[in-house]
């Protein structure tokens, strides 16, 4: 069977990562689909530890009709297949897992994870279609406690509006009590969050550098307040986009000079008057607002 090379250059010793941008980009996943699928398999893959599929949303038509530029159904269905190959060829030793998808729901994530347990670190998963569960969460909570990089939230580009509202403190306490080596959480579009979840974090994440919780409406001043005093030295990136901080949080942020970006789009309570006054006290930290 001869292959095209297209499809044994996107799988380079260790890593596999297939990147689609319009239907024409189809033919990627077709062609590893279609390696792992021959005899002639064992001559391109090595144990997997870097594994991408990613559709770059930012292709995509504002009228979210997705179906214009890439089927939707197909990519889902094509990254299962290809993911089911892999474990079933027992090609994956993960480190690394990135994954782009429309309907979540579409893709067996539970043997992927449940087999690449003790060498998972860093979890991106984006979805576009449907929201995100305690239950998607808990898949790597029941499994993994080596995470250092978790991100799974609604992609923002093109889910403006759409908030990953059935996602509770529970589950994030879950989470980082399993991982404590987390240094990076995104938790983004997460409205149902609180307080508890940032305290939670800086109880069990001793070393946690950046944070995301864009939307969590319900995030004050006093859990960013404990958030400072546990892990203010080494936050190092926060985005409080849409929380219900107020301009007497922004008094916390000069005693953490090792922060890079700061950002508060949407904070009703904070003026452009606020964060300068603070900005000037951290001239090293990009603010957004």
């Amino acid at each position: 069977m001869k292959v095209n090379n297209n499809a044994i250059h996107e799988m380079i010793s260790t890593e596999i990562k297939v990147e689609v941008e319009t239907k024409d980009d189809e033919v990627k996943i077709n062609e590893l689909i279609s390696v792992l699928s021959s005899s002639e398999k064992n001559r391109y893959i090595s144990k997997v530890k870097k594994l991408t599929l990613e559709v770059n949303y930012e292709t995509f038509p504002d009228s979210g009709l997705y179906d214009d530029v890439i089927g939707e159904e197909w990519w889902d269905n094509s990254c299962n297949t290809l993911i089911k190959l892999l474990i079933e060829n027992n090609y994956l030793n993960l480190e690394c897992f990135t994954l782009y998808c429309f309907e979540i729901g579409r893709i067996d994530l539970s043997e992927l994870i449940s087999t690449n347990s003790k060498t998972l670190k860093e979890v991106q998963v984006f979805t576009v279609g449907e929201k995100i569960t305690d239950r998607h969460i808990n898949m790597f909570s029941n499994h993994c406690n080596n995470l250092e990089f978790f991100s799974m939230t609604v992609h923002p580009l093109c889910c403006i509006g759409v908030v990953n509202g059935c996602i509770t403190d529970k589950a994030v306490i879950r989470l980082v009590s399993t991982n404590p080596r987390i240094k990076y959480l995104d938790l983004g579009s997460c409205e149902k969050l609180t307080n508890i979840s940032l305290e939670c974090i800086t109880l069990f994440c001793e070393h946690i550098r950046e944070i995301d919780c864009f939307s969590a409406s319900s995030i004050t001043d006093a859990g960013l307040r404990i958030l400072f005093e546990k892990a203010g030295k080494e936050l190092q990136e926060i985005s409080l986009n849409g929380t219900q901080i107020t301009k007497n949080a922004l008094n916390l942020f000069p005693s953490s000079a090792q922060l890079k970006r700061v950002s508060l789009e949407g904070c009703s309570h904070i003026s452009p008057q606020d964060i300068n006054a603070v900005k000037s006290l951290m001239p090293k930290t990009n603010f957004i607002y």
